[in-house]
């Protein structure tokens, strides 16, 4: 969720308590259910995909509350990425010992499911656009209603097809390694 579309001084406590509630609390604690207990049927196939935006690393006028709840929700991929890495040593035990950048060392590495993913899907033409272009207290407003008037915003059956495209047809390790961007050229010919 984007709104309310206001610039940070304006941004009201219960306002920016729901934009996290929705865009952060939602897909950790859903991602906690989904991996609390581990279901037998995780594996090392298992994926889970986050929602990303352009908006967790650049700010944009009045998108305050969004981008700062994007850019916690990218972090949470990362963080969730991060731990999902248990060190052991090779009789099984934990060692937690560190080497000199802090990060724990061992003879042995259990990578556990799932994998972790991150897509950034572009400006997409969902009824956030046209929140978006009927904004009061948005500076960008014209730019987002010439998106739409010239045909430049992304659908969302490309979308679901590049998510599909992710899910099922990239190696575990590449869905992984970096966050997707619908945009990048590198990768469109395969979906």
């Amino acid at each position: 969720v984007i709104e309310p579309i206001t610039p940070l001084m304006k941004l009201d406590l219960e306002a920016f308590r729901s934009i996290m509630r929705i865009n952060v609390e939602g897909p950790l604690f859903l991602t906690q259910q989904l991996l609390s207990p581990p279901s037998p049927h995780l594996n090392h196939e298992s994926r889970v995909l986050f929602v990303g935006s352009g908006a967790a690393h650049k700010p944009y006028h009045s998108w305050g509350g969004y981008c700062m709840s994007k850019a916690a929700l990218h972090m949470m991929y990362q963080v969730f990425k991060e731990e999902k890495t248990t060190v052991t040593s090779e009789s099984g035990q934990d060692n937690m010992s560190t080497d000199s950048k802090d990060s724990p060392t061992s003879s042995s590495r259990l990578v556990l499911p799932p994998r972790f993913g991150s897509i950034r899907p572009g400006v997409v033409d969902t009824p956030m656009q046209q929140t978006l272009r009927t904004a009061q207290d948005f500076e960008n407003v014209q730019f987002f209603k010439n998106l739409k008037e010239e045909g430049k915003l992304v659908s969302s059956e490309k979308v679901a097809k590049f998510i599909d495209f992710l899910l099922h047809d990239t190696e575990p390790d590449e869905f992984e390694r970096d966050e997707w961007d619908i945009r990048d050229a590198a990768h469109q010919s395969r979906w």
